[in-house]
């Protein structure tokens, strides 16, 4: 059973009868290059298939007065519902609302009506707030799927690709642990298949 990148690889070599690597994610070498870019693809094509636990993060932000937007992280990927909250005033947030609604509540007399919900909407890469925060320091946070695979693998420990800070194994019931190993499709084309690294 191989278990690290490079022992995947070769395994694979072996079997399709290419030159067998000695480096995957460091090599210049073109079969290996090869197969690092399937590996990372199907890396990518595994996290992206559903809403990994592990790949959940919490982003927070803190108002500035009458600033209304706010930069989204780097590797959003998408809202966890119903989960955005105004932690200074106890409250849950409305969103993500639609751009016509926003542009309602903007225009709206809401805010001066003392009407205190917030409501949030994302447009580009920045989270847009109502009613436009009055003062500085109030603190709100969202959870958030991340896309850490996604962005690619920034860097590796040795043959091991690790993003995140984290390598992750799937469980077929959809659970995940946060483990040494690394997932693939199956050369075979039969599932994937879980390497412990």
């Amino acid at each position: 059973m191989a278990d690290t990148l490079l022992q995947i690889c070769q395994d694979i070599a072996d079997e399709t009868g290419v030159q067998s690597p000695i480096a995957v994610m460091s090599s210049n070498v073109e079969n290996a290059r090869r197969m690092r870019g399937h590996a990372l693809r199907a890396a990518r094509y595994v996290a992206r298939s559903h809403d990994w636990q592990a790949l959940e993060s919490v982003a927070t932000i803190t108002t500035v007065a009458t600033q209304q937007a706010y930069a989204r992280p780097a590797d959003f990927k998408s809202w966890l519902p119903n989960t955005h909250w105004d932690n200074t005033n106890y409250q849950p947030m409305e969103g993500p609302v639609s751009g016509p609604r926003f542009e309602a509540l903007n225009r709206s007399q809401l805010a001066s009506a003392g009407v205190f919900t917030r409501f949030f909407r994302l447009r580009g890469n920045q989270v847009l707030i109502y009613p436009v925060p009055s003062t500085s320091g109030e603190t709100l946070t969202y959870p958030l799927s991340v896309e850490r695979a996604g962005s690619g693998y920034g860097r590796h420990d040795g043959e091991n690709p690790v993003h995140g800070g984290h390598r992750y194994r799937s469980h077929p019931r959809g659970a995940v642990q946060t483990v040494p190993s690394v997932v693939f499709p199956r050369s075979d084309g039969r599932g994937l298949c879980r390497h412990a690294a």
